[in-house]
């Protein structure tokens, strides 16, 4: 057998790819587009630079490549079809990343891929959860195939300004893989990448940590201490947050 043989991909599989594209498609034929999802494309439509940009997101505790990505595809006409364009080409770039590029059995891929969010949540739903996982797993296969320190540090600092969420969760992911290459050589190439990956990773999560977040933050306390202060009504009271936000107002969805 030769290597371009052995390298060959089963029939099974290209199966299993067809199926689920089409099932994809199908779900983004049907979809409507949330609340949400409308709005990261009013805020990237309405931004006329990167400045104005960062001005709109000042109270949404979101980072800004999402809204970046979205740009890319402003310019192609109905704006229901380029958002659910953006949406499908970003969560198709996860799913089909781990599909092909994550070393595991065809059934546990395949069930994977046929989930409620890799078939509908991360690829029908417009939204940056397929496209920060892209970005996180291609770093992850960057370290542990091919060493690539640097390439991984750029991709885990993209991918911690896809989303707050991902900006944190990325910080002990950091930290996995240097104590997982502690042992490998370019010690003094693995360091600076790690420092490079911190730093990004604390500049998204700097990002969104806004004053929405701020808000959210504070409205929690103002309900749990609400609940104290009835308990024992000596405790003080923390006001709740207010309703409006700083942030330039946008069209009525």
């Amino acid at each position: 057998m030769t290597a371009s043989t052995s390298q060959r991909r089963p029939v099974s599989e290209w199966v299993v790819l067809a199926l689920y594209l089409a099932m994809v498609l199908l779900g983004v034929a049907f979809h409507e587009p949330w609340r949400d999802e409308w709005r990261a494309w009013m805020i990237s439509a309405s931004a006329s630079g990167p400045a104005d940009l960062q001005q709109l997101l000042s109270g949404e505790g979101h980072p800004w490549l999402w809204y970046g990505w979205l740009r890319l595809f402003m310019g192609l006409g109905d704006a229901s079809a380029a958002l659910a364009l953006a949406g499908l080409l970003a969560g198709l770039l996860g799913s089909l990343t781990f599909f092909f590029a994550v070393r595991l059995p065809l059934w546990i891929r395949t069930g994977v891929l046929f989930s409620q969010f890799w078939l509908h949540e991360y690829v029908v739903v417009s939204r940056s959860y397929g496209l920060a996982y892209a970005l996180t797993l291609l770093a992850i296969l960057a370290v542990v195939r091919g060493q690539r320190w640097l390439a991984a540090a750029l991709l885990l600092g993209l991918a911690a300004h896809t989303h707050l969420l991902v900006a944190l969760a990325n910080l002990p992911l950091i930290a996995l893989l240097a104590l997982w290459g502690r042992r490998q050589p370019g010690r003094h190439r693995r360091l600076l990448a790690v420092a490079l990956a911190i730093v990004l990773s604390v500049t998204g999560i700097a990002a969104a940590m806004g004053p929405a977040a701020a808000a959210y933050g504070q409205g929690r306390l103002a309900r749990m201490s609400g609940r104290l202060s009835r308990v024992l009504p000596i405790l003080p009271r923390i006001p709740p947050p207010p309703r409006r936000l700083p942030g330039r107002d946008l069209p009525p969805l």
